[in-house]
């Protein structure tokens, strides 16, 4: 307990960690914070726009979306063609333009799961007819003992199972979930892990005091744990603390009406095969962040490990860490094959929309099983093995 405690005060009560873990809570937290203020600053108050929409909470109405497409439209044509003082919004409010907005949204949510949109491929629907259609291709072409048959008829059973999307006041929450559960909100534990974690090993060969703690009564096994104890504890408090703090200041500023509301009133995740609340979300991706986190640092501390220096170790780290966004995004590279390398790694495990925002399979042995249930136990697969190669890193410095 005493090693746990010491390392555990060389992570937390540094000066420079300490003002690391500031820094990296509140540069994302004041602009969120700001850009919510500015949008309800513009666009009314949270209980004038929540008491518009309470109304006509539930299924979408056709006809009220029809009059939200063609009020906003106006709208749109008015701004193109403003001259002067003119009023963009004509005989609305601000406030009736805003739920305009987001029962357009809604409605926009609704077609994608029934009928999708031009997007939508035929060997690669996401909307029920789409769906529906490509099983009537396979049927007529003889497949329906097929992998992908099998895979679409659980697809269908599934999005039918959790309902339609329908509309409801979820402002504080879309807004946060789009921060969080994105990327963006998730580089910010994944760069302070980085900075804390990166040197938990090689800063001791740097100084020298690895030939020290390695030849002491508490070398090897004891000190391992101890390190790595502690960094999974660091882990775990930031991305509580950090997740908290961004749900303070989301509904600190714009309430928290739309908490029991279905997940798929999001507009981003209308396509969610999964029968669940935004509170219920909320804390699902706190968990898989958590998870993915403590992942990451066991697979951190192994890098740590086998370098010689901590600047070595940081970009090595951040090679591991980040290289779905290298492949994915920087370089662009959309082969099939590598894919599933990038879909079946720790980030994507802490960034919780793709396992969520819609249905998604991959073929085991013939049989389609859901991908957050392939993810999960490979991410926690690779960090056990991260782990134990880090024992075995430092039993093998002890021999020499």
């Amino acid at each position: 307990m005493s090693l746990l405690l010491f390392e555990m005060k060389k992570l937390f009560l540094k000066r420079n960690t300490l003002v690391i873990i500031l820094l990296f809570i509140l540069i994302p937290l004041i602009p969120n914070l700001m850009g919510e203020i500015n949008y309800y600053s513009n666009n009314g108050e949270p209980g004038t726009l929540y008491g518009i929409s309470k109304p006509y909470e539930g299924d979408v109405d056709p006809e009220i979306a029809q009059k939200a497409n063609d009020e906003i439209m106006m709208v749109l044509n008015r701004k193109m063609s403003k001259t002067g003082d003119a009023n963009i919004f004509g005989d609305n409010s601000r406030e009736q333009i805003d739920f305009y907005f987001d029962y357009s949204n809604a409605d926009h949510g609704l077609n994608s799961y029934q009928s999708g949109d031009i997007r939508e491929k035929p060997e690669k629907p996401y909307s029920l007819r789409g769906i529906k259609n490509r099983m009537e291709t396979l049927e007529k072409e003889g497949k329906k003992d097929s992998y992908e048959y099998v895979m679409r008829v659980m697809q269908y059973s599934m999005l039918v199972e959790s309902g339609e999307p329908g509309f409801h006041y979820v402002k504080s929450w879309r807004n946060l979930f789009s921060f969080l559960t994105m990327g963006s909100g998730f580089l910010f534990t994944a760069f302070l892990l980085l900075l804390v974690i990166a040197p938990v090993f090689s800063n001791e060969r740097v100084t020298g005091m690895d030939s020290i703690i390695l030849s002491s009564r508490n070398g090897r096994v004891k000190v391992v744990t101890a390190k790595l104890a502690a960094s999974v504890i660091f882990a775990s408090v930031f991305v509580i603390v950090y997740n908290l703090s961004q749900l303070a200041g989301y509904i600190g500023v714009g309430g928290a009406m739309g908490w029991d509301a279905p997940l798929k009133s999001i507009l981003g995740y209308a396509l969610c095969p999964y029968n669940i609340t935004i509170l219920q979300f909320f804390l699902i991706q706190l968990v898989l962040q958590l998870l993915g986190s403590i992942m990451l640092t066991a697979a951190i501390a192994f890098v740590s490990s086998v370098s010689r220096s901590s600047l070595a170790s940081f970009f090595i780290s951040l090679l591991v860490i980040f290289y779905p966004y290298i492949l994915g995004v920087l370089l662009r590279i959309s082969a099939e094959w590598l894919q599933p390398l990038i879909d079946l790694s720790m980030l994507k495990l802490a960034v919780a929309h793709d396992a969520f925002a819609a249905f998604k399979a991959f073929n085991l042995f013939g049989s389609p099983v859901l991908y957050i249930n392939v993810l999960i136990p490979l991410v926690i697969a690779m960090g056990i093995i991260f782990i134990l190669l880090t024992y075995r890193q430092v039993r093998r410095q002890q021999v020499c």
